[in-house]
């Protein structure tokens, strides 16, 4: 049997933090470096986790400036030592997340090696609009640095026109690991339906508006429990171009203070490993009803759970997704949340049936399998133009 030796394999410097938080960047990092991927090149990580509360980590004080100073100092010294073949990282789109990934790409440009980005959200025109002049200018001079943008729909590219060239970006559906989820349903049996929220508990995310529908859901479907999974976060930085409120906290204590919600609502903190698949398959119903997403992974997880999904049509999900999979709301119709659970809620086969779709589709097209594959390509064709061969391949 031929074996090929890790070390003759091409070098790929993964500058991308890996939980704790659980939250997105974290999630999808450790999805890479845990498929196969691991197999075809010799995966680097350099961890730039703060291990930090999701609250504070785009927070501007002394320890994000010092992590601002020590991390690129880091990737200096990573690229003096390995000397990747590719360089793999993040690109954000607020201020804060913005200076410090472009901190880690011009250190790589230095090298002369290729960038893959993999993109943070759905606003960067947005961004990009709001800055001021010099910073407009920065991010053009860090845009002509990136070798390729790896963003999670084809709709995604629409934030970069007049930008980017279309070449550079790439389109790589998420990918989990489904068979995390394959175990049994294991709950007491209380007569309770439970409809579960994944997410930050603000009103970007929608768990605001999802509480203000619980009076209303509760009228028709009496056995209702809402279990809302995530941290409580007061100012939203990530979406800045959505009518944040100045206190989600405020506005979530004041909603949980009236008995009609708070009775049927259970707030579970952040969850991760066994506990949180337990919680996603012991649910009957999921919910995102967000403002804005890129590829929620929490959708993805939703379905290799089985479970029927109630989303706003954000991102990636109209996309890949029809109404066989998804019952899909506008964002802030409070009225179309409700009816679209009460639906679900009253009809024991629609949710079998959409929970078996989702099931079956999550097994099939959005494994870490297929994710990895689509990822190879993009690392294969920036081997070619660091090897500065055909730098403009058809995909």
């Amino acid at each position: 049997m031929n074996t090929v030796r890790l070390d003759s394999l091409p070098k790929v410097l993964v500058v991308s933090p890996t939980p704790p938080p659980f939250s997105g960047p974290e999630i999808m990092t450790q999805h890479l470096l845990n498929s196969s991927l691991k197999d075809r090149y010799q995966l680097i990580h350099f961890n730039i986790s703060k291990q930090r509360d999701v609250a504070d980590k785009a927070r501007f004080d002394v320890v994000n400036i010092f992590y601002g100073i020590i991390q690129p100092i880091q990737l200096l010294w990573l690229m003096l030592r390995y000397r990747p073949n590719i360089v793999y990282t993040n690109f954000a789109q607020n201020l804060g997340g913005f200076l410090r990934y472009a901190s880690f790409i011009l250190i790589v440009a230095l090298f002369g090696k290729p960038v893959v980005v993999r993109v943070m959200g759905d606003g960067f025109n947005h961004f990009y609009r709001r800055s001021p002049f010099v910073l407009r200018k920065l991010i053009h001079f860090v845009l002509e640095h990136i070798t390729i943008f790896i963003v999670r729909a084809e709709t995604l590219k629409q934030q970069f026109a007049g930008l980017v060239p279309p070449e550079k970006l790439w389109v790589v559906y998420s990918g989990i690991d489904v068979e995390e989820f394959n175990v049994p349903r294991n709950r007491e049996d209380d007569g309770l339906l439970r409809v579960l929220f994944v997410g930050y508990l603000t009103k970007a995310k929608g768990a605001l508006d999802l509480l203000q529908t619980v009076p209303k859901v509760v009228a028709k479907i009496p056995n209702v429990r809402f279990q809302l999974m995530g941290a409580r976060l007061d100012i939203e930085r990530n979406i800045s171009y959505v009518d944040n409120p100045e206190s989600n906290e405020a506005i979530l204590d004041r909603l949980l203070a009236d008995p009609s919600i708070a009775s049927h609502v259970e707030l579970l903190g952040q969850q991760s490993g066994d506990q949180k698949v337990k919680t996603f398959v012991d649910a009957d119903v999921f919910i995102l009803p967000s403002y804005s997403e890129a590829f929620p992974t929490v959708v993805l997880e939703a379905m290799a759970a089985g479970l029927p999904v109630v989303a706003t049509p954000v991102g990636v999900l109209p996309e890949a997704f029809d109404e066989n999979h998804i019952l899909f709301v506008q964002p802030g119709n409070l009225d179309g949340i409700s009816q679209a659970l009460i639906d679900l809620l009253a009809d024991c086969e629609m949710r079998r049936m959409m929970g078996l779709l989702n099931r079956n589709r999550a097994s099939h097209e959005f494994t870490l399998s297929a994710y990895a594959d689509r990822v190879d390509e993009v690392f294969r064709y920036c081997l070619r133009v660091g090897e500065k061969q055909d730098p403009l391949l058809p995909r």
